[in-house]
């Protein structure tokens, strides 16, 4: 942990199981949450589970603001955005050897080993709490003079279950 409250983190290359949704952060993993479990409680063609690793990641997708039907030719704020769900597979696998989805929402990235900077916090992570850590950290990260440009992740790392105190989220950005 970096003196400013910043952690260093390198991160070693991984493979996600994804879901691209839209809507507002909370639908996203309330609803879409549950077609990755799915996925790694054997809804894949071959029957199998896979072990789930934390974090569940959310990240929201560039260029995804929503348009009103009712005005197309205006752009209109919206708590609408397009989020990509993701879970960790386990590092035993390949993008060749993960079983295939029966569900076509469910797909693959390859993520290289990189670098991150990391914000934690604790408690439910809503929304509204959710941006105003990742503003205290983008201003953390301003105060040391560091600029980004790649997006910021939201990584969870409890059930729904675990009380409030005792859960573990983090904001990561990719050091440049």
């Amino acid at each position: 942990m970096l003196e400013w409250g910043v952690e260093l983190r390198e991160v070693a290359d991984m493979i996600q199981a994804t879901v691209l949704v839209t809507g507002n952060q909370r639908q996203a993993l309330n609803n879409w949450f549950r077609q990755l479990a799915w996925y790694i409680f054997g809804d894949n063609i071959a029957k199998e589970s896979v072990s789930m690793t934390a974090p569940v990641g959310v990240t929201k997708e560039e260029n995804s603001e929503s348009i009103s039907m009712t005005a197309p030719v205006v752009l209109q704020t919206s708590d609408d955005w397009q989020y990509r769900v993701s879970f960790m597979m386990p590092q035993k696998f390949t993008l060749d050897t993960l079983p295939i989805p029966n569900n076509k929402n469910v797909s693959f990235l390859s993520i290289p080993g990189s670098s991150y900077y990391v914000w934690k916090f604790s408690g439910y992570s809503n929304a509204v709490k959710a941006d105003k850590q990742l503003e205290l950290f983008t201003n953390a990260l301003k105060s040391q003079g560091i600029q980004t440009s790649s997006t910021p992740i939201l990584n969870q790392y409890n059930d729904p279950w675990t009380i409030r105190f005792m859960r573990k989220n983090e904001w990561w950005i990719a050091v440049e």
